[in-house]
């Protein structure tokens, strides 16, 4: 029904973009179980394409982990009114086949992004108990945060980083936003007279509550998935997301922090390094006691020419074409099921799947397993070469000083440099980092240095 609903305008939409660019343009479009699909498809399915955003970010954290040689990851987008955070382990991120879209359920394969109403937008308020809060209400970007000088009056999260001088009031952004300190402050020193605050105290909690949100959002898909979120690197992306990173990364114990070149468009990237994919899954009900793997691997080709033939049709030599196999299993009366990688072999499949019930759950009952679904993915790998960025040539000569509120430290000189001349020498917090691109805050006791291909790697410490 809402696949239906969306059709004609989604339709509409692409007709309209296949016609700009023209013939000898084939179009290709995201799908949110980070993969990539025809614009016929795209108009056939488009609800696969309601996280296709955040999945995009996903997939471009999971290319930069894996160039730079880390098999676990944390992606973390914040952006100017949310902030979408996924698990990356063994160089994939975890899928999910079923959420809420718009209060409704749906069950499409999808990328297991948590999403939560907090970003540089977000508009910081008291509530009935008189708690100080941050989102979900957001500003937008019109008129934005009060420091955008564009009508904006409530106190957001931006407002408290440029009180707190985590941005450069110096700086244009976007072109056209000049920082406008004085209202940045007004709209912090009236929230903060609500608490007895003053405008740093107040610029300090917003952001602490903002923090808190986003790092609740982080334990919710490694600690409760069953995972130690210290064994994961953050990589930091979005207009905020590197501001915040370094502090957030020390409240969860995460020991280094990733900022990818451009990771202010991070998500286009992640369109240029997915690979073209296809999903498809059928109801196949069986109890592993008296599992006869012959029926299901009929389904799983009939389900595999289903998926294979998009791809041909494109074009795509049949030797390309990677296919995946799962099975969705469950305890007998579970009404959950857990993925898991199809083998043959009744004794693996049961292994697989209480390792992971118990890695989830935190036990295994040793009860009667049975299949639910039976899923297929075909994939063939990114046909673009995709270069990094700019490797930094300059020798780390400081930009500027401005003075900027940490709690360990209280107010201090904190320097800055321009990304694209940081040199081999790593750069020691307090600093800030800034490109066209984004800002970056290493934090007191933090190392910072830049990799060949341009991205930021930042040494946390414990």
């Amino acid at each position: 029904v809402l696949n239906a609903a969306v059709m004609p305008l989604a339709a509409r939409y692409v007709d309209e973009l296949v016609g700009r660019l023209g013939a000898g343009f084939p179009l290709h479009l995201l799908h949110s179980a980070g993969g990539m699909m025809s614009a016929g498809a795209a108009k056939a399915r488009p609800l696969a394409m309601a996280m296709s955003g955040p999945a995009a970010g996903v997939a471009a954290a999971a290319w930069v982990a894996k160039r730079l040689g880390i098999d676990r990851a944390l992606a973390f987008d914040m952006g100017g009114t949310t902030t979408d955070v996924c698990l990356i382990a063994d160089g994939r991120a975890e899928t999910t086949s079923q959420r809420r879209l718009g209060g409704h359920p749906v069950r499409l394969p999808m990328v297991a992004v948590e999403s939560i109403g907090a970003g540089g937008g977000s508009i910081a308020y008291e509530d009935a108990a008189r708690s100080l809060k941050v989102g979900p209400r957001s500003a937008g970007a019109r008129p934005g945060p009060a420091c955008y000088g564009a009508g904006g009056e409530e106190a957001t999260v931006t407002d408290a980083n440029v009180v707190l001088g985590y941005l450069n009031a110096e700086r244009t952004y976007g072109g056209s936003i000049h920082l406008d300190v004085p209202r940045a402050h007004a709209a912090v020193e009236a929230l903060g007279r609500r608490f007895d605050l003053s405008p740093g105290e107040a610029a300090h909690g917003i952001v602490e509550v903002a923090n808190s949100s986003m790092l609740r959002a982080l334990r919710l898909v490694s600690v409760q998935r069953g995972y130690d979120l210290r064994r994961f690197a953050l990589v930091a992306y979005g207009g905020a997301g590197p501001i915040h990173a370094g502090a957030l990364a020390r409240m969860a114990g995460v020991r280094r922090v990733i900022v990818p070149a451009h990771s202010g468009a991070f998500s286009a990237l992640g369109c240029l390094v997915s690979p073209l994919r296809y999903d498809a899954v059928q109801t196949y009900r069986a109890r592993l006691d008296a599992f006869d793997p012959k029926p299901l691997e009929d389904r799983f080709r009939e389900l595999e020419a289903q998926c294979r033939r998009p791809l041909v049709d494109e074009g795509t030599a049949a030797g390309r074409v990677t296919i995946v196999r799962t099975v969705d299993l469950r305890y007998v009366g579970q009404n959950y099921e857990l993925e898991i990688p199809y083998a043959r072999d009744v004794a693996r499949l049961r292994a697989a799947f209480e390792a992971r019930h118990r890695q989830l759950y935190g036990y295994a009952t040793g009860e009667s397993v049975e299949c639910v679904n039976a899923r297929v993915v075909a994939m063939v790998p990114a046909k673009q070469r995709v270069t990094a960025g700019a490797a930094p040539s300059g020798t780390s000569e400081i930009t500027g000083v401005q003075r900027a509120f940490f709690e360990e430290t209280g107010r201090v000189a904190m320097k800055r440099y321009a990304r694209a001349g940081l040199g081999r020498r790593a750069v020691v917090g307090p600093a800030l980092i800034e490109d066209d691109w984004s800002t970056t805050i290493v934090y007191p006791g933090q190392r910072c240095t830049a990799t060949p291909a341009g991205d930021l790697v930042i040494e946390v410490g414990r």
